[in-house]
């Protein structure tokens, strides 16, 4: 996997990453990604997450039957304070997927696969979350985790635009 990191169950995870991505921290945020997916292992596949569980803290999905379904499989998205359905699809297996969630607390909130654009919410109202984060599943619910490997992890302590998203795309 040429340096990317593996994950396959619920006991596969890189936790306790010493950066805190809630909006008291990080009011405006963007977090990209990089993953492939061998199969959709559960409903709820949590590439990255601050959430503690009780509120809606900052996550990226790769795919989440709570924000809708196609042929019963769940569709990539993020949390920006709430669910929503997702225009993004199902991901595709086997295949290096660019997911990049761009959240500004009180304002736009964003999600991007492979440079496609969704709009999620005019006002993003995410709850602080844990003062750390964790890759490769759900920091609390471990049966929410995805079945892959993820080469690239960047948080930015600021909203990507548009054009910098396909930048970073074609790098």
């Amino acid at each position: 996997n040429d340096g990317a990191l593996g994950f396959a169950g619920d006991s596969d995870m890189v936790n306790n990453i010493g950066i805190d991505i809630g909006p008291t921290s990080m009011p405006d945020i963007s977090i990209e990604v990089w993953v492939k997916l061998r199969s959709y292992a559960n409903t709820r596949g949590v590439i990255l997450s601050n959430d503690n569980g009780d509120d809606f803290g900052r996550s990226l999905f790769a795919h989440n039957a709570r924000l809708g379904t196609e042929q019963g499989i769940g569709k990539v998205g993020m949390s920006a304070g709430y669910m929503y359905d997702s225009k993004l699809g199902v991901p595709e297996l086997d295949k290096w997927l660019h997911i990049v969630g761009v959240w500004s607390q009180g304002g736009n909130s964003t999600i991007f696969l492979n440079t496609v654009r969704q709009f999620v919410t005019p006002e993003s109202e995410n709850a602080d979350g844990y003062d750390y984060v964790t890759v490769g599943r759900h920091p609390k619910n471990g049966n929410q985790y995805i079945d892959g490997v993820i080469s690239a992890v960047r948080i930015y302590s600021f909203a990507l635009a548009d054009h910098r998203v396909t930048d970073l795309f074609n790098a």
